[in-house]
């Protein structure tokens, strides 16, 4: 059963890639899915997203503040939002106040286009706030416009916070922010990016203008990706290409990557580009200046590091380098920027200059598991690069022996593993090899063969934990009042909890743990 619903999800995704949903303005809930890594929620139409949006800014089922913590969701389909308002998918303010998401959004590579927001919240974006260890993904949103009266607006999110990440997102449209209060600041991917929060392959296409018109003591500033970056918040391999202005009656600063930051946090951009015009009294080609409140404090609070600005863009602080039109659409310069594959030449819809790979893996847990097979998927997105090979990796967990499947480049892809040995732990991964020798290979999936009798020691307990392998949490079905305890392998207690079903593993090393409940054991897989 497992099996043809993960084909039925890459049937929805290969169908839907030249569909487009347009939106009503209503909100409707998902059908599918259980919010799983290997079963996600499936945004399939504009109105399930609305829906999401509505649960967020309602508190359902929060954990504090934070809404689907640690909850998957997949986007199947393009959208239109047909220039209707939209509310952003969380309500916090600048000081993260507020409900906002901490799940884990794949748009997969689909796109949302005409999103429409004219708001006067304090923060505002597609998505409001995405805090902990939320992550937005493999999205886009083109042909859009954001106008706000608060205090931040971001193309994607309005502020990031805990270990949230936005990966391989862009934004194309406008985006205006204008108050007469303390400070305004809006961003291309996103307004503020705050605590140790990672903004990575995302770009900005259009304009942003921040102004402030509240007098001699009013702030304003505007970044092609982010307004306003702080704490240990990192910037890396993202450019733009937009028109970026800020405006006030003293204090303004713009930039074509991060405008702004403040005293003794510990910022970071790397490896990013901009080709885009900055306007401002102080305006940088790759970043602004420290804390735009208070323009005499001491710039030692941010670190700029392999960035590269076009050299008639208008930047007039000492923040990356400069370079000519004709030096940034070379081979040399992609060379300069990216040792990953992270970037590609231009293809012809960015005037030369490198665009982003954009390419991943998503793969899907093994199923169909006997005590001498399993069945593997995954879907593979070769996006702007040129692979030589795609192949599935496998072997008995630690050991030196790995077998090697070719598979398609591109697509759904799927594999039956057979004469595997029973009652033992495997793990697998996909790798993508390009034409220059580089490896792309994805995080390592594990499964463990049942025993010849064809029963597995967890399927024999009426105790459900997923998901199993996990990277921060699991949440235990069936569990009562007992308590949780967690081994290592050599029989040392590593972790206690009582009365909860949500066990946060975070802190543990990668490895196999032995979770002991009452009187069963059962083994967790923690990578």
């Amino acid at each position: 059963m497992k099996k043809i619903f993960t084909t039925v999800i890459a049937i929805l995704l290969t169908i839907n890639a030249f569909a487009e949903d347009v939106w009503d303005g209503t909100a409707s809930p998902w059908t599918h899915g259980t919010g799983v890594s290997s079963d996600p929620y499936l945004i399939e139409t504009a109105e399930n997203l609305a829906y999401l949006a509505q649960k967020v800014n309602e508190g359902y089922q929060a954990q504090g503040q934070a809404v689907f913590k640690g909850v998957y969701f997949l986007m199947t389909d393009n959208f239109s939002m047909n220039n209707i308002n939209w509310t952003p998918i969380g309500n916090v303010n600048m000081n993260m106040q507020g409900y906002y998401f901490a799940g884990i959004f794949d748009g997969w590579y689909h796109n949302i286009e005409h999103l429409h927001i004219q708001s006067s919240a304090d923060v505002c974006g597609l998505f409001g706030g995405l805090g902990d260890n939320g992550i937005i993904q493999r999205l886009s949103v083109t042909d859009s416009g954001i106008t706000s009266t608060g205090t931040g607006a971001g193309g994607i999110v309005g502020i990031t916070f805990g270990e949230a990440w936005v990966y391989q997102c862009s934004f194309t449209g406008a985006i205006s922010i204008s108050n007469g209060g303390s400070y305004c600041g809006a961003g291309g991917i996103a307004a503020a990016a705050a605590e140790s929060s990672y903004i990575s392959e995302c770009s900005f296409r259009g304009s942003i203008t921040a102004n402030n018109n509240g007098g001699f003591t009013g702030a304003a500033g505007a970044g092609g990706i982010v307004g306003i970056a702080m704490d240990s918040a990192l910037i890396f391999s993202c450019y733009n290409t937009g028109n970026i202005t800020a405006s006030s009656f003293m204090l303004n600063v713009s930039a074509g990557i991060v405008a702004a930051t403040l005293q003794e946090n510990n910022v970071s951009v790397k490896c990013c580009y901009n080709v885009g015009t900055v306007s401002a009294s102080t305006k940088g080609g790759i970043f602004g200046m420290v804390s735009p409140i208070n323009p005499t404090k001491d710039e030692t609070s941010i670190e700029v590091w392999n960035c590269y600005y076009l050299n008639t863009c208008g930047g007039n602080t000492n923040y990356g380098t400069s370079m000519t039109s004709a030096e940034m659409q070379t081979e040399d310069f992609l060379a300069q920027l990216d040792g990953l594959h992270i970037f590609v030449m231009d293809n012809g819809t960015n005037n030369g200059y490198p665009i982003h790979s954009l390419t991943s893996s998503r793969v899907f847990e093994a199923t169909e598991i006997t005590a001498h097979s399993a069945y593997l998927s995954a879907d593979l997105h070769k996006g702007n690069s040129e692979v030589t090979r795609a192949y599935l990796s496998y072997g008995i967990l630690d050991s030196t022996e790995i077998t090697e499947i070719d598979i398609a480049d591109n697509g759904f892809v799927e594999v039956t593993l057979e004469d595997l040995e029973p009652n033992t732990f495997y793990s697998f991964n996909i790798n993508m090899e390009f034409d220059d020798g580089v490896i792309l290979t994805s995080e390592p999936h594990y499964f463990e063969t049942l025993d010849n009798t064809g029963i597995s020691e967890i399927q024999n307990s009426n105790i459900c934990i997923y998901p199993n392998p996990t990277s921060d949490f699991i949440f235990i079905e069936n569990i009562g009042t007992q308590p949780v305890s967690i081994y290592s392998l050599d029989g040392k207690l590593v972790k206690t909890v009582d009365n909860t079903n949500v066990v946060d593993v975070r802190d543990l090393n990668e490895g196999i743990y032995l979770i002991n409940i009452g009187n069963r054991t059962e083994r967790l897989i923690k990578r």
